[in-house]
């Protein structure tokens, strides 16, 4: 597969390139790890997997700012079969886009087209028609349910927080108003919430204070350019990406996304245009050399893929180069990438300048770009974007300590949840409590009445003392709500009970 994906390369235009002077087939192997499922963000199409190279996916990510695989209505959702026919001894990017236009139908092409430059007419969401989407996306839900124990979690720990309308509208949004698919992108997004930012975060916004400092150096960095207040003519949200950029240190993969997962939904949270109209991706070549490739590949080619698991949409992708060195390095990225990110690029071979004024054309305001010719951000724009979304946190974050003072909003995984059935039961405070009871059992056994009381108080003691609560919910609305002390010495003293009656049926049985 990597060897195929350097042919490409080495093939795509005919003769030998400066590209295929320094990046040689070991070093395409070097920086781009085996393919597996932590890569790769749609997991409920595996044949992808196959089908694109690890450099193509590094690619990729360069391009999109983290993973942005997308699918629109109107546009077959084949994968590469088109670009794979044409033939790659002399193909180019411009071909790629030409043949998959001439697959499309008149009124698939439009669609495309409006899209690009912002003038595609948004659906109606009038209240029958968000009723019916959302009843069509629920029944999705529950048949995924069944084997993604991320979302299953979630919905355990705070249902009002996952079913709320405007969170399952932005999912809707993102995906033209499918369901299924809509409903798949929601699962995805819990399960990788989860690995990123934990139980404890799941059913919660992210903001400002849950980030570490390594994830606010990377945001800080200017790997994330992304300007809720830089947007086109239409009032898309510009996302820019510069490859002549590199991150002053070395953030972990993990850091990396995170900060890419905060930038995105704190503008999707607070812009519901954008929800609706999509996102506008611009990158910038210029400045950049041979070297910048490879180590675009070694970094972007190790990150966790998050694009599949945010609730936004590409609308229009602009790529600006100026040397022809560059060209096979997109030839290949675009032969690899998804159908409908093709179709949605744009590519524009000239001076920095000349991009500008082409950008124009698109919409994109010129006086507002934070890049200059050498391809390096202004920080202080940056800067000042993320100081203002740290304010807004801010202020959240007071209102909800006003709002909520007496609700438990974040569930840890050290706290005791009491009730019945697996999910409870299987909760990670729960398992520790139980495994400490489980220690205790045989000395307990031994001991009278009083001493059985102390040790049951001292679990209770031992289990807050690591930052435990015993939480319950409440039976008027469902909120977690603390549970007195004598109720968790109660509960305690129970488990010891159950032990003891599970084992004693286990004996009756195997006699």
């Amino acid at each position: 597969m990597k060897r195929s994906c350097w042919n490409e390369i080495k093939h795509c235009r005919g003769h030998q390139s400066p590209v295929e002077e320094v990046l040689s087939a070991d070093m395409i192997a070097s920086v781009a790890p085996p393919i597996d499922g932590s890569l790769l963000s749609v997991p409920y199409q595996p044949q992808l997997k196959q089908q694109q190279p690890q450099f193509a996916q590094s690619a990729m990510s360069w391009i999109g700012g983290g993973g942005m695989r997308q699918h629109h209505s109107g546009v077959t959702n084949s994968h590469t079969s088109n670009a794979n026919n044409i033939n790659s001894s002399n193909v180019l990017p411009e071909d790629i886009i030409a043949g998959e236009f001439q697959q499309l139908t008149i009124t698939a092409r439009e669609q495309v087209y409006e899209e690009i430059h912002g003038v595609k007419k948004q659906n109606d969401e009038t209240p029958q028609f968000i009723e019916e989407c959302m009843a069509k996306m629920e029944r999705e839900l529950k048949k995924l349910s069944k084997t993604h124990k991320a979302y299953t979690r979630a919905l355990f720990l705070n249902r009002s927080y996952v079913k709320s309308v405007d969170f399952e509208l932005m999912f809707l949004r993102s995906e033209s108003y499918n369901p299924s698919r809509a409903a798949k992108r929601m699962v995805y997004h819990f399960q990788k919430k989860l690995e990123l930012f934990g139980h404890e975060k799941l059913t919660k916004d992210i903001r400002w204070n849950d980030l570490d400092c390594e994830t606010i150096r990377s945001l800080e960095s200017g790997m994330h350019c992304f300007y809720p207040s830089i947007k086109d003519s239409t009032g898309r949200v510009l996302s820019f990406q510069s490859y002549a950029m590199r991150p002053a240190f070395d953030p972990t993969n993990i850091c990396h996304a995170r900060a890419a997962w905060y930038r995105f939904m704190a503008t999707l949270r607070a812009d519901e245009e954008t929800q609706k109209k999509g996102i506008v991706a611009v990158a910038f070549s210029h400045g950049t050399t041979v070297q910048d490739i490879i180590d675009g590949l070694k970094f972007h080619g190790q990150n966790v893929w998050i694009g599949d698991a945010l609730p936004f949409r590409v609308a229009g992708i602009h790529l600006c180069m100026e040397s022809e060195v560059l060209r096979p390095f997109f030839t290949t990225a675009m032969r690899f990438s998804p159908t409908e990110f093709r179709l949605r690029t744009k590519l524009h071979y000239c001076s920095f300048l000349e991009a500008c004024y082409r950008l124009a054309t698109f919409g994109v305001p010129v006086h507002n770009i934070p890049v200059d010719s050498d391809g390096h951000f202004h920080m202080d724009t940056l800067h000042s974007c993320l100081y203002k979304l740290k304010e807004l946190d801010d202020e959240h974050d007071r209102m909800d300590q006003i709002l909520k003072a007496d609700r438990i909003v974040e569930i840890s995984e050290s706290d005791v949840l009491m009730g019945r059935g697996l999910p409870f039961q299987s909760f990670p405070g729960t398992v520790a409590m139980t495994n400490i009871i489980r220690e205790c059992k045989e000395h307990h056994d031994k001991c009278d009445r009083t001493a059985k009381y102390s040790i049951s108080e001292s679990i209770v003691q031992r289990i807050k003392q690591k930052g435990g609560r015993f939480l319950e919910r409440n039976s008027t609305n469902q909120e977690w709500v603390l549970v007195a002390d004598n109720v968790c010495r109660d509960r305690v003293a129970m488990s010891f009970r159950n032990m003891t009656r599970r084992k004693k049926m286990s004996k009756e049985r195997n006699t």
